[in-house]
């Protein structure tokens, strides 16, 4: 199909979709609260524009159209182009690109996956303010206390975009405080200062297959893009909430993923991380230290987790990854404080000694080779 016919059928579409779409984006908190419905904001000539789109089947097509923010904004000039496009559906994954019909340079290219994750390749791409940024998070190496009862090990069931597996839960390993970072002038707030993650270590069961390597698994963030091989998982992450005097109540259901975190390695013959110096603020202990960023050690992807009696953690977001970094304390900067820590979470109470930082996690996307 030429470039002529598709821009004639979108342009027929557009008439047809302008008012129902206004619609949607002014009442945009109810609509795209419900399930399979997604819209992608994108600057073009200067305008905020959106494209909306819904998975009508996570195996099979998406169906979209462009719609304006306000009823003042015009879609003249607005062209919206994609690889199998037909008549307004694309058949999973694939590659829209907005632009400015009128030559301007203004160009926006997302990639969406055959579950509706949109990746910014190009561009302006901004998610919908409704959607979820994970926060950074400082790992803490952390061993259980003499005042608890020993972790009893169980079996979990954990499904994820890599494998669907059982796995032993171990012991509680680390703490995941969210903190602030702030690297070459720019700092990232928290955006979720109460809830926390226990890091639990995991190991494959006698007689069940080991985990099959991955190369050339692509990682983006703000420290840049980088190359790494998933090697076996290591840690479950579990939402939790941390207190200093006392055990937690859990009231309210957390909304972040829980995460499986995997050892990786830098691929062979791809750019190496280069490392750098970042200053992170830890509000849960009321420190701020300078830390020197080393490489890049686990992947953690959202997993939907499983336990014996069915009881079911969903995935939250599917998008957001965390890559965590060995970290080394800069010279001169004091040294950490050992200190008790109260955690809860679905696996029950426990009192941590809190031994030295580990890692920094940062908010990542992933893609697959």
């Amino acid at each position: 199909m030429s470039k002529t016919i598709l821009k004639t059928q979108f342009s027929t579409k557009i008439g047809l979709f302008a008012i129902a779409s206004m619609i949607l984006i002014l009442s945009l908190n109810q609509s795209y609260a419900e399930e399979g419905n997604t819209t992608v904001e994108v600057t073009i000539a200067g305008i905020n524009k959106n494209v909306f789109y819904t998975i009508s089947d996570p195996d099979g097509v998406a169906s979209f159209v462009l719609a304006a923010p306000d009823s003042t904004t015009s879609f003249d000039g607005a062209c919206l182009t994609s690889e199998e496009y037909i008549d307004g559906f694309s058949i999973l994954p694939f590659t829209l690109t907005v632009t400015d019909c009128q030559a301007s340079p203004d160009v926006t290219v997302w990639e969406i996956d055959l579950t509706g994750a949109v990746t910014c390749i190009e561009g302006s791409c901004l998610v919908d303010d409704d959607d979820d940024v994970a926060d950074h998070y400082l790992a803490y190496d952390v061993k259980e206390t003499k005042h608890t009862d020993k972790f009893q090990k169980f079996t979990v069931r954990l499904d994820d975009q890599f494998e669907s597996a059982t796995y032993i839960v171990e012991k509680p390993d680390r703490l995941y405080n969210p903190v602030q970072k702030t690297h070459d002038g720019t700092t990232t707030e928290i955006t979720d200062a109460e809830s926390h993650y226990v890091g639990y270590k995991i190991k494959t069961p006698k007689g069940e297959p080991k985990f099959e390597k991955i190369t050339n698994v692509l990682v983006q963030n703000q420290f840049g893009d980088i190359t790494v091989d998933v090697k076996k998982p290591k840690l479950l992450l579990v939402p939790s909430l941390k207190a200093h005097d006392d055990f937690p109540v859990i009231v309210d259901p957390f909304t972040i993923n829980h995460y499986k975190c995997y050892d990786v390695k830098e691929t062979k013959g791809t750019d190496k991380f280069v490392k750098r110096i970042v200053s992170v603020f830890d509000p849960n202990f009321e420190k701020t230290n300078d830390f020197e960023v080393k490489k890049p050690k686990m992947l953690c992807t959202p997993v939907k987790k499983i336990l014996d009696d069915g009881t079911t953690s969903k995935i939250i977001d599917e998008q957001n990854h965390l890559m965590c970094y060995d970290l080394k304390k800069m010279k001169g900067e004091p040294k950490f404080e050992k200190r008790n820590v109260f955690t809860n979470n679905q696996f029950g109470p426990e009192e941590l000694e809190v031994k030295k930082e580990h890692q920094l996690c940062v908010p990542s996307i992933k893609t697959l080779p």
